[in-house]
């Protein structure tokens, strides 16, 4: 009987072990989301890979929106300055004075100015592609970016030309190997 009584000592000590043995397995084996649940491993790979794309695309369109948001903040924190009050001239005391001033501040005068600047920059831009009928592929072609980009000469009479609209410089080809390179292709025909 002692016997008896050691056998189903031993079996019920088998069984407490092999009970903790599968609360143990069952404990460190994850449990699924339900999403994952019947997916091979190259789906849930795939899956993996959508959702970080989808994160880096959400980070870069977050920096973006902080970033605009920091240039309207400090935007905003500038002080305006303020428009400046002219002094009013006395027409008696002196009237070339007030009627220059009230010239220059007139709005169709104004309008006539910015259209006249307008046809001249567009009499220029024809006289350009007249004379030089491939200027858009040349502007955009990187060797001659490049070659302006490496004097600071060139840059500044680009600048100064571009912002100028002048059609009067030299044509400069002979700086580049015989390539119809000018500064007239950077300075009329807006790069695309």
């Amino acid at each position: 009987m002692a016997e008896l009584q050691d056998i189903d000592d031993v079996v019920g000590e088998i069984e407490a072990v092999e009970e903790r043995i599968e609360q143990a397995e069952q404990q460190a084996k994850p449990e699924l989301p339900e999403k994952y649940r019947g997916k091979s491993v190259d789906d849930v790979i795939r899956m993996h890979q959508e959702a970080e794309k989808l994160m880096s695309r959400q980070a870069q369109e977050v920096g973006e929106v902080r970033k605009l948001a920091d240039e309207l903040i400090k935007s905003q924190l500038k002080p305006k300055p303020e428009p400046e009050v002219a002094e009013e001239i006395d027409f008696f005391e002196n009237p070339q004075e007030a009627v220059r001033r009230a010239v220059e501040s007139n709005p169709k005068v104004l309008a006539a100015e910015q259209y006249a600047i307008q046809v001249q920059r567009q009499q220029n831009q024809q006289a350009m592609l007249q004379k030089h009928p491939d200027a858009p592929a040349v502007i955009n072609d990187p060797e001659f970016q490049t070659w302006v980009k490496s004097s600071k000469v060139r840059e500044k009479l680009f600048q100064q030309a571009d912002a100028q609209y002048e059609a009067d410089h030299d044509d400069g080809s002979h700086f580049h190997d015989n390539l119809p390179y000018c500064f007239d292709y950077l300075i009329l025909i807006p790069a695309a």
